[in-house]
């Protein structure tokens, strides 16, 4: 039986009595291995070479891998403000 990944989020100001609640993901989203925080942005990896962003951590998008070589991707590293752009 195949499942959705699910992220969780909540209210950075309602830290202390916010609610979790479950991120809006693509459906067919495998398992997710490593979300960071990287230029202003949430990146996630996961298994076959899978890479999400979000803005927000609520709402995610899958984003195009050039080399797809159908690999489970365990991590995730960058820096600076405009990460991933030219």
């Amino acid at each position: 039986m195949e499942t959705t990944a699910k992220i969780l989020w909540r209210n950075a100001t309602d830290y202390d009595a916010g609610q979790w609640q479950v991120a809006e993901v693509p459906s067919n989203c495998p398992t997710i291995n490593d979300i960071e925080f990287i230029g202003g942005k949430f990146y996630a990896v996961g298994d076959g070479d899978w890479i999400m962003v979000s803005e927000n951590g609520k709402k995610w998008t899958q984003m195009n891998v050039i080399n797809d070589l159908g690999k489970n991707l365990y991590g995730i590293a960058g820096w600076g403000d405009d990460w991933g752009t030219d």
